[in-house]
């Protein structure tokens, strides 16, 4: 029989970490005010975090259409429907 054991394809990509870094900030604080966290650097004072991204979008999407190439015909603002009862 062959070794039943296999080992996964993300594990033979693995590799050792390299050497820690220390962080630049000693604790991370609630700001009542605003809700945010503020780091406290080694000198006890707040650090400055800087501009991060967004979730903002850059550039809008364009609309394509159909997936069948045929799109629906929009609606004539002009057309009237009259409800009848029954």
């Amino acid at each position: 029989m062959s070794d039943p054991t296999v080992v996964p394809w993300g594990l033979t990509r693995m590799r050792p970490l390299g050497p820690p870094v220390e962080a630049a900030y000693t604790e991370v604080r609630l700001d009542p005010s605003t809700q945010r966290g503020v780091y406290i650097g080694h000198d006890g004072r707040p650090i400055e975090a800087g501009k991060h991204g967004t979730s903002k979008e850059q550039k809008r999407s364009q609309h394509t259409g159909g997936g069948d190439g045929n799109s629906p015909t929009p609606p004539d603002d002009t057309e009237i429907i009259e409800y009848v009862p029954d």
